[in-house]
């Protein structure tokens, strides 16, 4: 199957997701989700064994974006120009028109956020390729593979001929039908922790790990993955995870049936499903399994 990609456009550093949602994203040098909190704003933390850390905040939606727009035709941007659209066909960008306004407002709103994390850490907004990239590396089965001197039409035609499925209730695979390759993912969904930080010392592991962290109205839901091209490596290296984590104090499980919503909520500014349901209905729903 292909999954539905969840966004309709990129602008700069701001997401613009199918559900009406825009987020701003950085590249920070901070794990403390203390520090990285901006008012009320919903927060995404996203970062992996490359140690980057990429922040995103949900931006207020504009005075026009919340109403039906009749604006004269010279105000409007029609986005799907220059480097986002070699991945048009590929993950299912569409073609979207915006007021230039909302644009200047988004970009007022990003600004504002990042001159306040200015002050206390090192901030710098991503660029599209950065979120194109993130977003490719993401559905392929070439999450793991080093992105330096890689042209961006070497992912989209991976993009094309990768299949998702299910290997079982818990595990996804990606499956290349052109190069034959194979890989799979478990994703975990943390149940109890002593500190939220303490998950970034999953990081030194030899495993792949991938951690992400939704914060919504002062809940915390962090799901953690990790991937194999073979299914008993998976095994294994699902054995370390769950190990090292038991060593400082925190508790994982992997949600049955519920694998493809928990991977949209790793996706850059996707919030497909949200945190509250992630939290409130995975919890509540799924129980702990073995491998």
């Amino acid at each position: 199957m292909k999954i539905e990609f969840p966004i309709r456009h990129i602008q700069n550093n701001l997401v613009f997701n199918k559900n009406g949602d825009v987020w701003c994203y950085f590249e920070v040098d901070t794990f403390n989700f203390e520090l990285l909190k901006f008012e009320d704003t919903d927060i995404h933390i996203f970062t992996d064994n490359n140690r980057k850390i990429y922040v995103g905040y949900k931006l207020k939606q504009t005075y026009s974006e919340s109403k039906e727009k009749n604006a004269i035709k010279e105000n409007i941007v029609s986005f799907f120009e220059g480097f986002a659209s070699q991945v048009n066909r590929s993950v299912g960008l569409n073609e979207y028109s915006i007021l230039k306004n909302d644009i200047s407002d988004y970009m007022k709103q990003s600004n504002n956020i990042k001159e306040v994390l200015k002050k206390i850490m090192s901030v710098k907004e991503l660029k599209v390729e950065d979120i194109l990239i993130n977003y490719i590396s993401s559905l392929t089965i070439y999450s793991n593979m080093n992105i330096e001197g890689v042209i961006i039409e070497d992912y989209v035609s991976k993009i094309d001929s990768t299949i998702i499925d299910m290997e079982n209730e818990n595990t996804i695979m990606y499956i290349d039908e052109e190069d034959e390759k194979v890989l799979y993912q478990r994703q975990f969904v943390v149940r109890s922790l002593v500190s939220p930080e303490d998950v970034y010392s999953l990081l030194n592991l030899s495993i792949p790990v991938v951690i992400s962290v939704r914060i919504y109205n002062g809940l915390y839901s962090i799901i953690i993955k990790t991937h194999a091209n073979e299914y008993k490596d998976l095994l294994d290296k699902i054995n370390v995870l769950y190990n090292s984590a038991k060593d400082i104090n925190i508790t994982l499980f992997s949600p049955l049936t519920d694998q493809f919503n928990v991977l949209y909520e790793t996706i850059l500014g996707s919030n497909k499903v949200g945190v509250d349901y992630t939290i409130k209905h995975i919890l509540s729903n799924s129980k702990e399994v073995n491998i």
